[in-house]
């Protein structure tokens, strides 16, 4: 699961200003554009100094959450001394997560610490992928091997598992199976 806003604005030092921060940041976008949605693909924190964000914040802010984006950033002491408050009722008024960007901040902070999230997430899911590949080879080498493997991957899998012969029939199924419902398939 990639981290949150909530995360990624603690660790960063982002400021919220709007909009709920328990989404999913997949990524960082840094956008000068009036319309950076065709370079988006959902889940992104999107970044601005907001140059170009002068008017109509509606119709950004809309493009935005009409593209799933996960939050927008806004940094602040540059092109603006404060996120305008306009962009700011826009966020909130279209459930946008709207965080402020500290000056002493910079991008490129916020999109290392994204990756390394990222980064020590998909580590995470490869050890524990390779804990459990130990725990079911492990199971194989038991005497009853079969068995053992798939009462083994029912508690990896935090449910149930079954073996079935050529002909559909069981060999062997965990509590609660739902071996009639797959020997129908």
């Amino acid at each position: 699961m990639a981290p949150s806003l909530q995360v990624v604005a603690r660790r960063t030092g982002l400021r919220p200003l709007a909009g709920s921060l328990d989404r999913d940041v997949r990524w960082v976008a840094v956008s000068e554009l009036e319309d950076p949605t065709p370079f988006l693909e959902g889940g992104e924190l999107v970044l601005t100094t907001g140059m170009r964000l002068t008017h109509d914040f509606p119709a950004y802010v809309g493009r935005l959450v009409a593209r799933g984006v996960a939050g927008l950033g806004v940094a602040v002491g540059l092109t603006h001394e404060e996120v305008p408050p306009a962009l700011v009722e826009a966020a909130r008024a279209a459930g946008l997560p709207l965080l402020e960007v500290p000056r002493e901040t910079p991008f490129i902070a916020v999109t290392k610490a994204v990756s390394d999230l990222l980064a020590a997430e998909q580590y995470e899911e490869v050890t524990r992928a390779f804990a459990a590949q130990g725990r079911l080879t492990r199971a194989a080498l038991h005497p009853d091997g079969a068995h053992a493997v798939i009462d083994r991957l029912a508690r990896e899998l935090g449910g149930w598992a079954a073996l079935f012969d050529d002909a559909g029939e069981v060999l062997h199924a965990t509590r609660g199976a739902r071996t009639r419902m797959v020997a129908a398939e």
